[in-house]
């Protein structure tokens, strides 16, 4: 029997699970708490990294386990996309943006 839980787990340990993605949860605003956490579960659910033994372990001497960065690259995008969205998707030049996408792949709507 295996005594260190790790990322392979994820999807077989309810309890690991529930602690990871609430970690990675704690500091987001309840409003955006709820998406988000339906997001890592999709990934984990949906994704078959997590099955990959040949992302086991880093690709460098003395770097992080390449399954140790995956949801927290996922926290930081989602963060940087809704949290704190950047400037140029702020409400007013979001719509010019759509806008402007719209046309450029239906011209004759606008």
């Amino acid at each position: 029997m295996k005594d260190k839980v790790n990322f392979f787990d994820i999807k077989s340990n309810i309890s690991y699970r529930q602690y990871i993605i609430s970690s990675f949860s704690d500091r987001i605003d309840d409003k955006f708490r709820i998406d988000f956490n339906n997001i890592l579960n999709y990934v984990i659910d949906n994704s078959d990294v997590f099955n990959r033994t040949e992302l086991e372990g880093n690709f460098y001497d003395g770097e992080d386990d390449t399954l140790d960065l995956i949801l927290p690259s996922i926290r930081r995008l989602y963060g940087k996309m809704f949290v704190t969205p950047p400037n140029i998707l702020t409400e007013q030049n979001l719509k010019y943006f759509l806008l402007f996408v719209v046309h450029q792949h239906h011209p004759q709507v606008l």
